[in-house]
């Protein structure tokens, strides 16, 4: 006996309902799946062009790559993953554009690079051979590892004033200094090309002294501002990537706000109580004031003019007056050997160079250098004489250098990041 059994409708409905709404969670899920699983390949892509864009950073410390042009490093085809590197001068620094392609995702950063030295191949003096041993004077005191001619190092006096030192270098001495380590010629033509050379026209801004903020950005090429007269950075924010130059002199003042950027004139004066951080490029002199503070990645820098006739008149050399530091490169470079005594590189009393400094001609230290010197020679005027390989109540000390500080490269500087700039 068959029995018929009616099913309600609102139950048949129920059942659908319940159906439908299990196909909608199914398919949720599948959905949420599926978008979990690409939104992971998308960051595991974005992350794997970040990375691309370290190493493409990573190989241009490591290898050659030649300035004003790109190079492009294939890496997997399958998944089109390659590095574009781009470097151009940046002042005494090189600039480093990477960019990261993996699909249709790019990533790009910028890094400035510069020499770098281990703790163990810093010294705190190299001086090279002249004929004259190093002698220091008064309250005179190296700390660290120093590289001297083979006459080496010896004690003498001034006008009265004797050595008061225990030792005469507080640290490792070598005899066997002959040239110092070299700057490559490349970026002396760059640095002789911006002092002397024309500035591009394309890329040029029309400075007016009214105008309160200029900036730009690393990622195009530096834009140019330039006037033939003196040019005076009042209350003005000027940043990233500009490049000043005057025929004749610049003046920063103490309300200037000044930041990655480069100065270029025969004359640069940075007055009393400036702060900024930024490259100067002098032909004939730059001076210091009290009080002023260059902060990393500074860099001072005086290139002699090949004219003899205009190198010679009113030449001034870099000087750092009381009170006064950098942080940063204090360089001066010279076409030819200079027969003047007088020194070209001069931290007075009370002044203070947190860095390197790099002379081809002559350094007069009477204040601090915390860091290194490279020079052919040292002197020290007293009482209207000039006391050749003299050190006078100098402090130059490399300990407890920061090692990841960089300056300008030689041929003995390990290539790393001086800073990351947008």
């Amino acid at each position: 006996m068959l029995l018929h059994k009616k099913i309600r409708a609102g139950a048949l409905q129920f059942a659908i309902l319940v159906s439908v709404v299990i196909a909608a969670i199914l398919s949720a899920f599948i959905l949420i799946s599926y978008s979990q699983l690409r939104f992971e390949k998308q960051l595991q892509r974005s992350s794997n062009t970040i990375k691309l864009v370290h190493d493409g950073i990573s190989y241009a410390k490591q290898k050659s790559i030649s300035y004003n042009d790109s190079i492009i490093i294939q890496l997997e085809e399958e998944i089109a993953e390659e590095i574009i590197l781009y470097k151009t001068h940046w002042g005494i620094f090189d600039k480093v554009i990477s960019i990261g392609k993996s699909k249709n995702f790019v990533s790009q950063n910028i890094a400035l690079l510069g020499g770098q030295l281990s703790k163990e191949q810093r010294p705190a003096i190299y001086l090279e051979d002249s004929n004259s041993p190093l002698v220091v004077v008064g309250d005179t005191r190296i700390q660290g590892n120093v590289v001297l001619p083979r006459q080496g190092v010896r004690p003498g006096n001034i006008a009265g004033n004797y050595y008061n030192g225990t030792s005469l270098v507080y640290g490792g001495i070598m005899q066997n200094a002959s040239v110092k380590p070299q700057i490559s010629e490349q970026k002396k033509d760059y640095i002789k090309s911006l002092l002397f050379g024309d500035f591009p026209q394309e890329d040029s801004l029309f400075i007016r002294t009214n105008t309160p903020r200029i900036t730009s950005t690393f990622k195009t090429n530096s834009k140019w501002l330039y006037r033939p007269d003196m040019i005076e950075i009042g209350s003005q924010e000027i940043t990233n990537n500009i490049i000043i130059k005057s025929d004749s002199l610049i003046r920063v003042s103490a309300f200037a706000k000044a930041y990655n950027i480069i100065l270029i004139a025969p004359y640069i004066e940075i007055e009393a109580n400036v702060e900024g951080s930024f490259q100067a490029f002098a032909s004939k002199g730059i001076s210091v004031a009290e009080n002023a503070k260059l902060s990393y990645p500074s860099a001072l820098v005086l290139f002699e003019d090949e004219d003899e006739n205009n190198r010679l008149k009113e030449f001034q050399g870099i000087i750092l007056e009381n009170g006064s530091s950098v942080f940063g490169s204090v360089i001066h470079l010279s076409i030819e050997k200079n027969t003047d005594q007088k020194p070209l590189i001069t931290i007075n009393e009370g002044a203070l160079v947190r860095g390197e400094i790099y002379s081809d001609h002559i350094v007069q230290i009477e204040g601090e250098v915390t860091g290194s010197i490279y020079t052919h020679q040292f002197a020290i005027q007293k009482r209207g004489s000039i006391y050749k390989n003299h050190l006078f109540d100098a402090i130059i000390d490399s300990r407890n250098f920061p090692e990841s500080f960089c300056g300008i490269e030689t041929e003995q500087t390990q290539t790393n990041v001086v800073q990351w700039v947008d």
